[in-house]
């Protein structure tokens, strides 16, 4: 199955990097819970037969084995298809001569090389010195260019998440030179995820502090079709 996902400039380049190979979002509808007898989300692990659980009581209240949980509410599942909606747009353009570059539904896309004309043409006629970048939520199946194959989709705490899988959301470490010269490193990859993440989500009551559930999607790039 094809789904689409939305990721933003950076992101987009660092899958074009090869540095992006997962990505964490929100269990949507089910708050954290610490408490397995009150509402919300919940897992545990069944030393009985030695398999995680799932409550959720925003479905139901009864426990689901981890495995049909994901198979029932996951909107990703491994073997999928996903589609990536970036910033993007089509246009007709000129060259350094001023002439049109001949061809219906150019596409061209913020992340990577995006090439730079002398003018841009607006639909009243009239040109721009640069292009118009369409919002990524609003890009079409056709106009896509990245195709991620799921290699795995699970549930964790947003908490648990290590350095080497911070590499794997495509952050890196940044490295600042002290005053003699010397190299260390500033700032972590798990730290400019977390800032990011709470950009993101804090506002909507998904922050870092609050710790919430989340899918952890891996995949592997496929081609990128240039447009």
């Amino acid at each position: 199955m094809e789904r689409p996902i939305l990721f933003n400039t950076a992101m987009v380049q660092a899958i074009i990097e090869d540095r992006k190979v997962s990505t964490r979002r929100p269990v949507k509808r089910t708050p954290s819970n610490d408490d397995p007898s009150g509402y919300g989300f919940w897992k545990e692990y069944s030393e009985r037969d030695k398999r995680w659980y799932v409550k959720d009581y925003t479905h139901s209240p009864i426990w689901w084995t981890l495995r049909e949980y994901i198979s029932k509410f996951s909107k990703y599942h491994i073997g999928d298809t996903i589609w990536v909606r970036e910033t993007w747009t089509n246009l007709q353009a000129l060259d350094d001569n001023e002439n049109f570059i001949d061809g219906t539904e150019r596409y061209y896309y913020r992340a990577g090389d995006c090439p730079e004309f002398t003018y841009y043409l607006n639909d009243d006629g009239t040109y721009r010195d640069s292009p118009k970048w369409s919002p990524s939520i609003h890009m079409p199946r056709k106009a896509a260019r990245i195709f991620l194959n799921i290699t795995d989709v699970r549930i964790e705490r947003l908490k648990n998440i290590t350095e080497p899988e911070a590499l794997k959301e495509g952050f890196v470490s940044s490295v600042i030179s002290n005053a003699k010269g010397d190299d260390y490193t500033g700032f972590y990859a798990h730290e400019h995820f977390i800032d990011t993440w709470d950009k993101t989500y804090a506002k909507k009551g998904n922050g870092w502090d609050d710790n919430p559930w989340v899918w952890v999607i891996e995949f592997e790039a496929g081609d990128i079709n240039e447009k």
